[in-house]
Order: structure tokens, then C-alpha cells, then sequence
């Protein structure tokens, strides 16, 4: 509960209210029922009664109580007793048989501690709370936990408090968020004591305002605390019922969301304990009060939560809290809103621990708040706005939350490593993580970390399937293990390869045929060609994979083959790349006359050897080794080479074959040979054949002109040979010759007279070239 004090009239202070032993007075004949709460496991309950007068007392169950079937009571002036009770509402019955009343001092409590005896349902110190009680499925376990420190981290998103109550106890939309833990000093004479130390921030949530205050109260009894013993920021406040040591600082504004932190750590110091008070918001931190108490004979000293006992008499427990509730004198704080995260966490031997169990209200301070719902998340709560549920607790008990057990394959022999781990939460560290391979532990690691990550290297393993996971153990003995990892090592790949041609023209596609098996699948392939790179492919099974041979010369390639393991093998071979192919054609003539012959003569360079020739003319196949022997007219012959890749070259030749040529030639006399010399004219044209033409005109043998004219004069007598020999450019001849009778013979003149004209016209045979032939 938070007091009202005044220091440097500055702001009010908060401190909370104890309640210690009972005491009642029970009327003659009359009997006091304590209801010790509806417990969900068995339990040891204590009592320690003293009266004035002679006393009995019962514990029940429900059932027992309702049908006053009490069975057998403890009777006495001075009554200490336990018994183990189970599941369900139990009653301590406290009866008065006598004639007058009893004034009787009565304590109880269990072990484990029984948290529900401050608070059964909301209104209550709402938030998160350790209470060293762990639900396991065995039952309840009580535990204890020696800190050097606890924190606690809001993150309050959103808050507002709609009134306090009762009115007046405290400012009426104000709140505060209690970091309370408790500390116990033990001197070497065996004396113990508690003290309950109060980390406060109080939130005004009409004007947006905190302020950090502490408070620290003797637990074991009145006494102990005082200005000369204590020294500190604040100072030791007396109060109706005891003195208490608080300290204000610095009032301040928030915003939301308001991040806050707040830190209670101690230090040994020489016949003294050092508490240290701080908060931050945000990324600071301010340690606001370092008080010191005075500890003769200091032997120990701790922030404990214990699940054994109460403290004293009771029923203040060992417990921590981080809870939100009014802002002082035992106020309700209505919240009208509310979103926020509470974590807590104990400073054990330099490191961070969370609570083994928590529940969702605190006991130990009286102010309460109303309005939240409670969920746990992660290791810690959340309020929400609704009706807090306060039953059993959140079990913090050790939980696998997460895992990385990779499956892998690896090829035998490579050494790849597999990072597994995992992630843990509850349970009570250290922990201790056990990777077993096969069954059997291959290795372990001890720390306070929830989080811990084995590599496993694999080159060592054999062929094979393998099983392998993490177990983690707590210090209690918990256990949790991860699912099950499987490790294939697999045999070598085999890499499989050939090429399609070890020679090949450029331009030419060739192909690489590339397989792997064994191994881990799928294999990638890193072509290389002359040392620069040329490609890759990635393939589950065979792949061929083209080639462009584009440079003439000698082609080193190389094929690295990597499968998913990382295994790596080579190939390398050769591929010879030949410039195109050149075809060259002679032919003797390609203008010839008919029945004359072409001969042809076809060679091949470069390409790749041996060629295949094929000849066709005008489009039929030809033996081109052969000579050719066209009819007469225009013709193609076409010449295709192809080399042994295929590669193909193609010529074309135009031929002509002219027909033989012809001669139309005629002789008319032109003079009167019966009283002159007798005199012809010959005159001669040319078709076919091949110009230019030579015309020659012999008389008898006798050469007497060229051209396609002539004068022949006829100075024999009796018969005459005129000739005309016709020549084309080949050579080819042709020969006409007209027989002409010269005389003075009277009936022969008279015959020649009557012809007048003698015309001959003669064509003459087809003849191959350079021949001569002659016809009449």
C-alpha cells in the first residue's frame, strides 16, 4: 500500500501495507472457518494457533464441511500442526468449546506456498508474479531462486485509469507499475532479515505523467530501519503501523507507447548491503536512489523467491512481482483502457533468467487494479482490457519453442557442415544440450543461454543414413528434444561425358552429352572453352548441352561438374574447328558446239575431309568425272561438295552448246563466156556454229578470195572446181563446192545458155571440230 508522505515538498510517495498474524476472538461455543482457497493440486498445509484458553482445530474439505463431519480435532492452548490435503476448497475450522471467549493469534500457509491466500478473483495486484511454486505433471514443486538482481520490462501501449477507489486514496486516474521483490539478509549469529524493496513508477494518466519513487519495509518484525541505519536519496518515514524508507525523483511526461524499465540490483558491501534503485524509458537509464543498510555479521545476502515458506509468520511470501495497481494507500485502480507487455527476469551470476512458473496477480502489495485480461506470451504477460481470470498459474515449464535440424545429403568425404539448434524457454538453467548422432551423444554444452547451436561436421561419416537431434535437460532434470534430423551421405558422383564431333566446320552446332549419378543431385556444369567461360546447366539427370564452335583452330574444352554437395569433377577434351569449306571448278570450254564434249575438274579445301561430290545438269545427276556431252542450247551444271560434317558448297556453271553451223552459198555467172572469159560470182551465208567465221574460195585448188563473196574467174577450159571452205572459232569446217564446165563446145554452150543461172545451195552434215567433210 503507498503512503502519503511529503519530502522537499516535491510529490507523494508510495509504500506498501503488511498484514502479519491474525488475531481473532472466537465467542463461547463458537467456531472460525478460514477458507484456504480452492487449490488445484495436493499440498502441505501448516497452522500455528495460540489462545488464552483452550482451543480446537479442524482442516476439511468442502464436503466435510458442509456435513460437519470435522473428524478429529487438534486441542490445546498452543496448536502447531501440517497436514497434506488435495485438490479442492479446504477449511481450517478454529472452535471454541468453552464458557468464555477465546482470544486467539493464528498464522497458516502451505508448501508449496498457497499464493491465493491474499487473492481469489480481481481487484488484485494484477501483472505477473513468481512465487517459487512450479506446476509439473508430478504436482506442485516448490523451488527457490537466489538473484542478485531482478528487472522488469513494460511496454504500455495504452492506458487509462477511470477512477480510483476509494476516493481520495490516491490522485483519481492515476496508476502505478511495482517492480517488488524481496531481500534476505542472514547474519553469521543465524539471524535472518527480510526486507521488501518496492522499484515504483507512478502514471497519471489524465496529464501524461510519471514519476520514479522506491520504498523499502522490514519484513521480520518492527525495528531495523532508521536514518542512522539506512542511507540513502530518501529517508525512513514513520507510519501508524511501522516505519518505512522512501524516495521520490523527477517528475516527468511520457507519450505512448511508454517503454519502461526498472532495475533493483544489490551489492555486498563491509557490514552493509548496497540496493540500487533505476528505471529507463527509452534507451536511458537512471539509477535514482543507491541506498545502504546496515548488516552486522553480514554472511548472505539476496533477492530469494521461495516455494518452502512464507515470510515470518506469514503471509507475506518470498515472492516477485511486476504488477500494475493503484497509485498508493491500498487504491483500486479501475482501468478504463489498457495494452501493455510485462516481463521479468532475475540477474543471476551476470546473466538473464526467466521465472520457472508465473501467475497473473501479485500478494505482497495491497494496491490492486481491475479491468485487464491476462494472457501469457513469451516468457511474459499481456493486458488487455476484459476480466482477469486469476486461477492456475502460467507454467513456465521447460519448452522447446524453437528448432533448426536441417536435413542434408553430402557426398562421402566432403567436409560441409550442418548447423542445427535450438531455442528454449522455462525450465531452470543451465541447460545442458545433448546432439546425439545415431542414438549416441556426439556432443554437449552447458549454459544459461534458452538458445545454443551445434555444427556438425560431416566429412568423417561413411556412406549411409543418419538420425540426429538435440536434447535439452534443465537443472531440474526437464527434458525436451527437437525433431529428427536426417544426414544422407551418399557415394561420390560418377560424371559421365562425351562430344558429338572431336571435328567441326565453324558455324557448326556441336553437343556436349553430360550425365552424373550418385552424388546429390542435381549437377551443375561449368563449361569453359580455351579458358574463358561458356556456359552452364544444371540438371537432375543427362543433359546435352550445345556447343557453338566459332573460332577456327584447336578448342580446349573443360567441363567442371559440381553436384549439391559440393564434389567437383573435370573433363576435358578437344574440339578441332576447320574454316568453312571452298569448292573450286575448272571445265575446259563452257561455249562449245554440239557433239564436242566439256571435261571438269572439282577440288575441295578446308571443311572437314573427306568430300562428297554430287554434279547435276539442268537438275539431273551427272557422273562429273565423266566427260559431259550436252544437247544443243543453254545449260547448268551445278556442282555440290559436302564435307564429312555436312557442311555443303554448291558452284554453278552456265554451258552453251551451239548447233552446227550452215552454209547457204550460190554462184551466178556474170559474163558472156561464149565470147569472154568466162566469170561467176559466189556468195555464201553463215548460220550456227560459233563466230567469228573464216570463209575461204579456192578455183581448181587455187586460193583466190576470202569473205562471204568472191569473183571467180574461170580461164580452163572443160570443168572447174569452185570451193568454199567455212571455218566457226572452234575449229569447225564445213565444205561446198560447185563443178563448173568451161568450153566452146556449141551444144554445151547452147545448154548453159538455157540455164542462165546456176544456183547451188548445199548443207552440209554435223562435223566435230577441226574435221572436214564435204557434200554434194
Amino acid at each position: 500500500m503507498i503512503k502519503a508522505i511529503i519530502i522537499a515538498s516535491m510529490m507523494a510517495l508510495a509504500a506498501v501495507t503488511i498484514m502479519h498474524a491474525s488475531q481473532a476472538v472466537i465467542g463461547a461455543g463458537m467456531s472460525l472457518p478460514i477458507n484456504i482457497s480452492n487449490y488445484w493440486d495436493s499440498y502441505k498445509l501448516w497452522f500455528n494457533i495460540s489462545s488464552n484458553t483452550t482451543i480446537e482445530a479442524y482442516v476439511v474439505n468442502q464436503t466435510q464441511f458442509e456435513g460437519d463431519e470435522w473428524g478429529k480435532p487438534y486441542i490445546g492452548v498452543d496448536l502447531a500442526g501440517s497436514r497434506e490435503v488435495g485438490p479442492g476448497n479446504w477449511y481450517l475450522i478454529i472452535e471454541n468449546p468453552g464458557n468464555s471467549p477465546a482470544v486467539v493469534l493464528y498464522s497458516y500457509g502451505t508448501i508449496p506456498v498457497n499464493p491465493f491466500l491474499s487473492y481469489i478473483n480481481p481487484p488484485a495486484p494484477l501483472g505477473l508474479a513468481d512465487y517459487g511454486v512450479l506446476n509439473e505433471s508430478r504436482g506442485l514443486a516448490p523451488y527457490e531462486e537466489l538473484a542478485s538482481g531482478a528487472v522488469g520490462e513494460a511496454s504500455i501501449y495504452s492506458i487509462y485509469v477511470n477512477e480510483s477507489k476509494p476516493p481520495g486514496a490516491a490522485p483519481p486516474h492515476a496508476a502505478s507499475l511495482q517492480l517488488n521483490v524481496v531481500l534476505a539478509v542472514n547474519s553469521t549469529n543465524g539471524k535472518e532479515r527480510d526486507y521488501w524493496l518496492q522499484n515504483v513508477i507512478s502514471i497519471d494518466t489524465s496529464s501524461m505523467t510519471y514519476y520514479a519513487v522506491d520504498n523499502i519495509w522490514n519484513l521480520t518484525g518492527s525495528g531495523g530501519l532508521s536514518n542512522s541505519t539506512v542511507r540513502g536519496m530518501g529517508a525512513v518515514v514513520s507510519s501508524s503501523t511501522e516505519d518505512y524508507y522512501a524516495f521520490a525523483y523527477l517528475n516527468q511526461s511520457y507519450s505512448l507507447p511508454l517503454r519502461v524499465r526498472l532495475i533493483t540490483w544489490i551489492q555486498r558491501g563491509n557490514g552493509s548491503v548496497i540496493i540500487h534503485f533505476a528505471y529507463g524509458v527509452g534507451n536511458n537509464l537512471t539509477t535514482y536512489d543507491n541506498v545502504t543498510i546496515a548488516a552486522p555479521k553480514l554472511s548472505s545476502a539476496a533477492i530469494e523467491v521461495n516455494g518452502y515458506r512464507l515470510v515470518g509468520s506469514g503471509p507475506s511470501y518470498y515472492d516477485a512481482e511486476l504488477v500494475i495497481g493503484g497509485d498508493g494507500n491500498a487504491s483500486e485502480a479501475v482501468l478504463g483502457d489498457i495494452n501493455a507487455s510485462l516481463r521479468l527476469l532475475y540477474i543471476v551470476n551476470g546473466t538473464y533468467e526467466e521465472p520457472k512458473s508465473i501467475y497473473v496477480f501479485g500478494s505482497d502489495t495491497a494496491e490492486t487494479s481491475y479491468g485487464a485480461s491476462i494472457h501469457y506470451a513469451d516468457g511474459g504477460v499481456v493486458l488487455v482490457p476484459g476480466a482477469a481470470k486469476l486461477g492456475v498459474p502460467f507454467i513456465v515449464e521447460l519448452t522447446l519453442l524453437g528448432q533448426d535440424i536441417p536435413n542434408a545429403t553430402v557426398d562421402e568425404g566432403v567436409d560441409e557442415v550442418i548447423n542445427a539448434s535450438a531455442l528454449v524457454s522455462g525450465g531452470s538453467p543451465p541447460y545442458t544440450y545433448y546432439l546425439l548422432l545415431n542414438g549416441s551423444i556426439a556432443d554437449r554444452y552447458t549454459t544459461y543461454y534458452a538458445e545454443h547451436s551445434f555444427q556438425l561436421r560431416l566429412g568423417n561419416l561413411t556412406t549411409g543414413k543418419y538420425s540426429y537431434e538435440i536434447i535439452v535437460r534443465d537443472s531440474r532434470g526437464s527434458m525436451v528434444k527437437t525433431s529428427n534430423g536426417v544426414i544422407d551421405v551418399v557415394p561420390d558422383p560418377s560424371f559421365r561425358h562425351s562430344i558429338t564431333a572431336s571435328e567441326a566446320d565453324v558455324g557448326q552446332t556441336i553437343y556436349l552429352n553430360l550425365s552424373g549419378t550418385a552424388g546429390e543431385p542435381p549437377y551443375t556444369y561449368y563449361i569453359m572453352n580455351n579458358g574463358s567461360p561458356a556456359g552452364q546447366v544444371t540438371a537432375e539427370n543427362e543433359t546435352a548441352y550445345p556447343l557453338e564452335a566459332v573460332k577456327p583452330g584447336i578448342n580446349v574444352i573443360e567441363v567442371a561438374m559440381h553436384d549439391q554437395g559440393g564434389y567437383t569433377a573435370n573433363w576435358t577434351t578437344y574440339l578441332k574447328v576447320n574454316p568453312d569449306p571452298t569448292l573450286l571448278v575448272s571445265i575446259n570450254a563452257s561455249n562449245i558446239d554440239y557433239g564436242e564434249s566439256i571435261s571438269a575438274s572439282v577440288n575441295g579445301y578446308n571443311g572437314t575431309p573427306p568430300y562428297y561430290v554430287r554434279a547435276f545438269l539442268d537438275g539431273s545427276p551427272i557422273n562429273i568425272s565423266q566427260p559431259i556431252s550436252p544437247g544443243a542450247g543453254q545449260h547448268n551444271l551445278t556442282i555440290i561438295l559436302t564435307d564429312s560434317v555436312g557442311y555443303s558448297v554448291e558452284r554453278m556453271v552456265e554451258l552453251i552448246v551451239n548447233p552446227d553451223p550452215t552454209v547457204n552459198a550460190s554462184i551466178i555467172p556474170i559474163s558472156n563466156f561464149v565470147l569472154d572469159d568466162y566469170a561467176v560470182k559466189g556468195a555464201a551465208t553463215v548460220m550456227g556454229g560459233i563466230p567469228p567465221y573464216k570463209m575461204e574460195w579456192l578455183v581448181n585448188g587455187r586460193v583466190i578470195g576470202t569473205g562471204s563473196e568472191v569473183i571467180a574467174n574461170l580461164t580452163d577450159m572443160g570443168i572447174n572446181n569452185l570451193t568454199l571452205i567455212v571455218e566457226d572459232s572452234t575449229g569447225y569446217r564445213l565444205t561446198r563446192s560447185f563443178l563448173i564446165d568451161y568450153g566452146y563446145d556449141t551444144p554445151r554452150i547452147a545448154a548453159l545458155v538455157g540455164i542462165g543461172v546456176l544456183v547451188l545451195a548445199i548443207s552440209m552434215l554435223l562435223r566435230r571440230r577441226g574435221s572436214m567433210g564435204t557434200k554434194l
